[in-house]
Formats: structure tokens, C-alpha cells, sequence
């Protein structure tokens, strides 16, 4: 029985993931490489997916220290995510027997393992901290006014911003709109900045954009504009 079960939640997980963009990612070569052994050595596993997007944006916010992440592949070890009390992907397990589904980011995962991420050195190096690299924006969602929510979260990657934006509903067309008019990040000093680029997926009630600002520095405030009868939405980072 549990057998077919855990076909069906690879069924869902196939026809959900497909909607969600890879993130953008850009971690040098070995950076990661003690954050992702301290994992490990405390009995952190992840399990998901070749296929699943959420499981690809984990794997790329390690670069290529996440071979030494403890890592199942479902769909080869089937037997060992029904153990684990596997639904979804990706699904983060730890020693205590704590478990965390979804899509966690390096942040959540310092939090839960107490493992520290690292910092550059005043010598060129790298030592332990649990401070992030790079300028994070924590995912932010409005009030969900005309039946439509929007939900935004950044990462810093050089001279940009890169906004994942997700725009949904369950009764409303958002076939018009136009991210490229309707979409747009106020600095500091009040003054409205357009993408430099965007990319789309999704359509009908659910939108998925990746939109590049130019790096500013202090408050970040994304702005989306005229979308089901609300002539402003404001999403802020301060």
C-alpha cells in the first residue's frame, strides 16, 4: 500500500514542481564545503528529486559543496523516503527527528543544525560565521486583496537583485498582465527602478516571475501596480 502511495506523491510533486522557476545561482567552487560536511556529521539529510525545481534551487545555493550533503534521491530509493515519512519534495530530515518540507534556503538550515555558513576574512580567506554571504530578502506576501496574492523574496548576486515573484489566484485572469509595466523596485529615494530582465512561467491563475534589478543600497520596496482592481501593491525589505 505504502508503495502506492508514495507513487501518488511523486504524481503530485511532478505536475506542482513543474510551475516553479530555477533560481539563480552563482556560490564559488568549495565555498560551501565545511557548512555542508557539518551537515551531514549531525544527520541532516535531504530528499527529493532530479525533476523538482525547489530541489535544484537547494542544491545550487551550495554550488558544488553540495556533494558532501547527504542526499537521497527518491525516485531511486523509493523504499528509504516512504521510511522517512517522505510527502513531498524537497523534504529535509535531522537527527532528533525533526523534519522540514519544502524548499528551506541556507539560512533555515544554519538555524535547525546550528552548522555556520562562511564569511570572508580581512586576510582573503574564509572563517565560520552564521551571518550569509550575500544580501538575503526573506520571502514577504500582501494582504491578498481581489482575490489575488503576491508573495517576493531576493537574493544579491553582484551588482543585482533577483527577485523570485509569485502572483496567484483562484478566480482571477492574469493572462494581461505585463511584468515588464507592472512591476518595479522604489529605492531609498522614492525613485522607480524598471527590470533590467525578466523571466516568466506559468499563466491563468498562476504566475511565477525571476525579475533583475540594479543593486540599491538600504530599503527595498517592490512594487507591483494595477493588478486585480489595487492600483499598488508594496512588498518592503527594510
Amino acid at each position: 500500500m505504502k508503495k502506492y502511495l508514495f507513487g501518488a506523491v511523486i504524481i503530485v510533486a511532478v505536475v506542482s514542481g513543474g510551475s516553479y522557476l530555477f533560481r539563480p545561482s552563482a556560490v564559488p567552487s568549495g565555498a560551501l564545503d565545511a557548512f555542508a560536511q557539518c551537515l551531514t556529521n549531525k544527520g541532516v539529510t535531504m530528499y527529493g528529486a532530479e525533476w523538482c525545481a525547489h530541489c535544484q534551487n537547494e542544491k545550487k545555493a551550495f554550488g558544488d559543496s553540495f556533494r558532501y550533503v547527504q542526499y537521497i534521491e527518491c525516485p531511486k530509493h523509493p523504499a528509504r523516503c516512504i521510511e522517512a515519512g517522505v510527502n513531498g519534495y524537497p523534504t529535509w530530515t535531522f537527527s532528533g527527528g525533526k523534519k522540514l518540507e519544502g524548499e528551506q534556503g541556507l539560512e533555515k538550515l544554519v538555524a535547525e543544525s546550528g552548522c555556520a555558513l562562511p564569511t570572508a576574512s580581512s586576510s582573503g580567506g574564509t572563517q565560520e560565521s552564521s551571518v550569509a554571504v550575500s544580501r538575503r530578502g526573506e520571502l514577504k506576501t500582501d494582504a491578498g486583496e481581489g482575490n489575488v496574492t503576491v508573495d517576493a523574496e531576493f537574493v544579491e548576486e553582484g551588482d543585482e537583485l533577483v527577485f523570485t515573484i509569485n502572483i496567484n489566484t483562484h478566480s482571477e485572469d492574469l493572462s494581461a498582465f505585463s511584468p515588464e509595466r507592472q512591476i518595479a523596485l522604489q529605492d531609498g529615494q522614492a525613485n522607480m527602478i524598471n527590470p533590467t530582465a525578466i523571466q516568466q512561467e506559468g499563466s491563468g491563475h498562476h504566475l511565477e516571475f525571476i525579475a533583475r534589478f540594479p543593486k540599491i543600497e538600504g530599503a527595498a520596496k517592490l512594487v507591483v501596480t494595477d493588478l486585480a482592481g489595487v492600483s499598488m501593491r508594496e512588498l518592503v525589505w527594510p
